[in-house]
């Protein structure tokens, strides 16, 4: 093989006839259509605007112009620079961790690095093409495809063959073996290097613990197989994710663990709090040097989720309701009821201004045998200017939340408060990726391991996007109205395809290799 490339050496660097020469041609031709597309379509607007405006008297309006100044237009070229900036540099980050995921194949007799294949996969699914279908349909893109080669470092492609990229069934083909543990461990990996660059030290509860989610979500249901003929209850496949969230509403998966289906012979089903009891000491392993607080719904508000993270050391901010634990909830409404309770009066006016009041009992006991006891925080709390569609004040928000941490005053219960309410972040993003374009609840791929694979394959490309939408993209919308997150992937999807998004970047190299 290294003979192969040696001896072409001679086409890829020299003469008329070069690889590099071909590709330099190819690019400047490129740029003269753009400079000729762009003249016509500039001269076509301006005879246009002549044939409207034909006629009509210029000024003479007595308020001038009436209405909203036009918004700005989106710079998708600059969006696209940034894309692929972004894109190179975290795969250089996030690149050698999958060194020890890929086995079983020779690089040496494929098409596609394995790097090529998964940055690929990353990339489009940062786009958000919702299906393989539509990953699949631009594979063939030269823009695409060149731009996909040039982002995994791929610095090699055979001598005559049309550049194209992976398709989503070779990344299904090459992750059938691949551990899943392994995989899973790398979210893990990319959050804990994110808290080593000091990315969420504004977000810590009281300054010092790491608040992590924990909720459920239907991931997507399985097919029958051959011979098959599953009911629905054994179709539907559950996550327990734990995710760290934000002040800012963001939400980077972290850990996760599955729901074991329900097994219609032994009329037996799994449930969250078995799937958390496994997923504790996994959680414990991969974040032990780092201080976290859990934040729950009511389900996890009870003694075995309790005790596990006192034993391990980790606070918990709960929802707490009369269903889990009627004896201990009715002993809280009585004290809140006779005022047997510490309260105050909040009025918050940082960046988001609430007014409301507050109300806690410190060191009410449980029923377990020891009578441990827990913090309980009430509040009823409105935000200033939170209108509804008629202009009329929303009502104001009512909850009640049990922790182990330290609640001496009304600030402490509303930090209390306010964390608990953040649990909706990683609501709301399992509502994204089910509806914005992630393919939540599809189900992708009918083999076990590499449908588990592209799912935290797919988690780690939403936490990649979301530092990028963060950071790049809400500097790009200053001035352009109504751009959503869907329209920016539209346009910077179709801009790659097109054009490629190596014309953007200097540093675009490309050899080419005989003799695979």
């Amino acid at each position: 093989m290294e003979a192969g490339a040696a001896g072409a050496e001679g086409s890829v660097y020299g003469g008329e006839g070069g690889v590099r020469e071909r590709l330099c041609r190819a690019e400047r031709r490129r740029e003269e259509r753009e400079r000729e597309r762009r003249a016509r379509e500039t001269e076509w607007r301006k005879r246009a605007a002549r044939e409207v405006l034909a006629g009509v008297e210029v000024g003479g309006h007595p308020e001038h112009r009436p209405g909203v100044p036009p918004a700005a237009e989106p710079d998708v070229a600059e969006a696209v620079a940034e894309f692929a900036e972004y894109v190179k540099k975290s795969w250089e980050v996030i690149g050698p961790l999958f060194k020890d995921v890929y086995t079983g194949h020779d690089e040496s007799r494929c098409l596609y690095m394995n790097d090529t294949v998964v940055c690929t996969f990353l990339a489009v699914t940062m786009l958000k093409c919702r299906s393989r279908n539509a990953a699949d349909g631009c594979r063939n893109s030269e823009g695409m495809a060149a731009s996909m080669l040039y982002l995994s470092d791929q610095c090699w492609w055979p001598e005559g063959e049309k550049f194209t990229t992976a398709c989503t069934g070779t990344l299904v083909y090459r992750t059938r073996g691949w551990d899943c543990e392994k995989v899973k461990a790398l979210n893990a990996s990319l959050v804990k290097r994110l808290v080593n660059a000091k990315f969420f030290e504004e977000d810590r509860v009281f300054g010092r613990y790491y608040a992590l989610a924990v909720d459920a979500v239907h991931r997507d249901e399985r097919r029958n197989g051959r011979g098959e003929s599953l009911s629905k209850k054994e179709k539907k496949t559950i996550a327990l994710e734990v995710k760290l969230i934000t002040k800012t509403g963001m939400a980077i998966t972290v850990c996760g663990e599955g729901v074991e289906p329900y097994d219609d012979k032994r009329e037996k089903q799994d449930c969250e709090i078995n799937a958390f009891k496994r997923m504790a000491p996994v959680l414990r392993k991969l974040m032990k040097k780092y201080p976290l607080c859990l934040v729950g719904d009511a389900l996890y508000g009870c003694d075995s989720v309790w005790r596990i993270c006192e034993g391990y050391g980790w606070k918990y901010v709960t929802t707490f309701k009369e269903g889990r634990m009627p004896g201990v909830y009715e002993d809280v409404g009585l004290r809140f009821e006779c005022g047997d309770c510490e309260s105050g009066e909040l009025l918050k006016a940082d960046d988001n201004p609430r007014f409301g009041t507050m109300k806690w009992v410190a060191g009410v006991e449980t029923n377990a045998p020891d009578r441990y006891r827990i913090n309980v925080v009430y509040g009823k709390v409105s935000i200033f200017g939170d209108l509804t569609k008629k202009g009329t004040r929303r009502k104001p928000y009512v909850g009640m939340f049990a922790t182990n941490l330290p609640v001496d005053d009304k600030d402490a219960a509303d930090e209390v408060f306010c964390w608990g309410r953040r649990r909706w972040n990683i609501e709301n993003v399992f509502r994204e990726q089910k509806h914005s374009g992630f393919g939540l609840r599809h189900r992708f791929v009918n083999a076990t391991n590499a449908n588990k694979v592209w799912y935290y394959l797919m988690q780690i490309a939403w936490t990649l996007w979301q530092m990028f939408q963060r950071g790049f993209l809400l500097r790009l919308e200053v001035g352009c109205r109504k751009m959503t997150q869907v329209m920016w992937c539209e346009e910077i999807r179709t801009y790659i395809r097109h054009l490629g998004c190596v014309m953007l970047v200097p540093r675009y190299k490309l050899m080419c290799r005989k003799n695979l």
